[in-house]
């Protein structure tokens, strides 16, 4: 662990495999985070049309993508993994409203109580779900 409280990118990859034994979406929505670096909330209600492959890039409009502060929001995504990309968005594009994730409500929630489980069992310093969006910025 670092001043920049982020877990090295091994510790949050441990964390997301174990968490995907007991919750794959959850899991999912951590990975996303980890891979483009969004807050819980931006993952939660990131949606196909966010994601643009061509430029590895994520455009968040703050209403919509739930924001901190409403603000829109443009990301780069570092060493990106066109596959991983690609997979979300035709998850999104297979929905009605281009959503990649459902229960959105509750997604939050769940992903916080595996999060600090999973670092409960694996004895990984408890950093909360913004722990994957800090290590983002280590990779």
């Amino acid at each position: 662990l670092n001043i920049f409280h982020s877990w090295i990118c091994s510790l949050a990859e441990a964390l997301i495999t174990f968490i995907a034994k007991e919750d794959p979406t959850v899991a999912l929505v951590c990975r996303t985070m980890r891979v483009i670096g969004l807050r819980l909330s931006e993952a939660v209600y990131l949606r196909s049309q966010d994601i643009h492959l061509k430029t590895l890039t994520v455009t968040l409009d703050g209403k919509v993508n739930h924001t901190k502060g409403a603000r829109p929001r443009h990301v780069k995504v570092q060493k990106g993994d066109p596959e991983f990309l690609a997979a979300l968005i035709a998850m999104g594009e297979a929905r009605v409203d281009g959503h990649i994730f459902a229960a959105r409500r509750s997604l939050p929630n769940r992903a916080r109580s595996h999060v600090q489980l999973a670092c409960q069992e694996l004895k990984i310093p408890p950093l909360g779900t913004h722990g994957f969006r800090k290590t983002f910025g280590r990779s």
